[in-house]
């Protein structure tokens, strides 16, 4: 199946400034085919993570010159386009012609002349329940639950409906301030927030003495010349974006080199397409001799970091004889548990973890028992260690069970 969208790239770099908008050149012209029109439509990671959509946007059949997107940044901090970044979708649409007359009088309807919320509205009764109540009509179809939100400019009281993807939103900080980088991130750290960053890096980093890597082949050894993998259509798309969208940022350049090396493509988790190149065929000709240098600074950072994996809760090795300690808890639709043992210095150390999605039927429980089904699954999964210990174990769980 083909995507309703084709990628539009920008030709040029900008900045979109905070609250503010640009407009952006493609260097691109088409022709929306007959009985169509060109809608230029906002990215969702774009506006999503950084909150840029798109202004207006209508290519009509007609027109022949260069497309141009106008951006438009909604968020407090400013933006950088870079060239040859992916900045909006091309969504051709069909429509229906029809010629525009005039008439003494229209129809009348329902709505007539109201305008704006005249298509009605009813009254919401609003009466505080307990916990264990909200639990059993949160299951009913016939029933909605929600977040109420209160407007103070315009002085009205709305309600946001809640289901599992909502609450899932409200969990991961959709509905909280978000923080700056610096504040998620350690002090320690703050001359590496470039890493952190979840902007698409653009820009390859500078040439530096001794950083730069050469590749160097055995004496007599030449670059290999490998048979190109077959690619499905697909894929041969993906590969031509991916040659153009990084000749445009330098990243690569056309070579006429005798030797190369073949590609492939593996699926993501989203299922995109990822580009790998197998370079085995090249590491085999390439000398082995590189120079092993192991001084106070190396040494200081290997310390550093074996301090560090042993003090913080990394998983540890199962120990018999020593006390045991299973901690569960249970959300709407999940169940999870840790399961930790002492350490030769008396501290608690996780041996396992688990999580699992709870069946329709028990996102049906109550609070007591989804809290007894998360210690039941967790003993289950975790018997090999429980049983036959030869000692007691102490389960603990977020809700206190009469």
């Amino acid at each position: 199946m083909k995507a309703a969208g084709h990628d539009l790239y920008a030709n040029e770099e900008r900045i979109i400034p905070a609250r503010g908008q640009e407009v952006v050149a493609t260097g691109i012209s088409i022709t929306p085919p007959e009985g169509t029109y060109g809608r230029i439509a906002p990215r969702s990671g774009m506006a999503v993570k950084h909150q840029i959509t798109v202004n207006a946007g209508v290519i009509d059949s007609d027109y022949t010159g260069e497309i141009k997107v106008v951006l438009a940044n909604m968020s407090d901090k400013e933006y950088r386009i870079q060239k040859g970044d992916r900045i909006a979708q091309l969504i051709a649409e069909k429509i229906v012609e029809s010629d525009c007359y005039q008439v003494p009088k229209l129809r009348k309807t329902d709505i007539g002349k109201q305008g704006f919320g005249s298509t009605g509205t009813s009254k919401a009764q609003i009466c505080e329940i307990s916990a264990r109540a909200f639990g059993k009509f949160y299951q009913r179809p016939d029933t909605i639950t929600g977040i109420l939100k209160y407007n103070k400019k315009e002085g009205r009281i709305s309600l946001e409906s809640v289901n599992i993807s909502t609450e899932l939103a409200i969990k991961s900080g959709k509905y909280q301030k978000q923080r700056k980088l610096e504040e998620m991130v350690p002090q320690e750290y703050h001359g590496y927030l470039d890493v952190f960053e979840e902007e698409e890096k653009t820009k390859l980093p500078p040439h530096r003495p001794g950083v730069d890597l050469d590749i160097k082949l055995e004496e007599g050894q030449g670059l290999p010349v490998k048979k190109i993998y077959a690619l499905s259509q697909d894929e041969l798309e993906e590969l031509w974006n991916y040659i153009k969208q990084n000749e445009e940022r330098g990243w690569i350049r056309e070579t006429y080199s005798e030797g190369g090396s073949p590609i492939m493509f593996v699926k993501k988790k989203d299922g995109k397409l990822r580009l790998c190149v197998d370079y085995r065929a090249l590491n085999y000709v390439t000398k082995k001799d590189v120079k092993w240098e192991w001084g106070n600074k190396e040494q200081a950072a290997f310390d550093e970091l074996r301090q560090k994996l042993c003090s913080t809760p990394v998983l540890t090795y199962f120990k018999p004889g020593r006390p045991l300690l299973v901690e569960t808890d249970a959300s709407k639709y999940v169940c999870s548990g840790i399961l930790s043992q002492h350490d030769e210095d008396g501290r608690w150390r996780p041996i396992a973890y688990r999580s699992k999605t709870m069946a329709p039927a028990e996102c049906n429980y109550d609070v007591h028992d989804k809290e007894l089904l998360a210690i039941v699954q967790a003993l289950k999964e975790w018997r090999r260690y429980l049983r036959g210990s030869g000692q007691h174990f102490k389960v603990l769980t977020t809700t206190k069970i009469k």
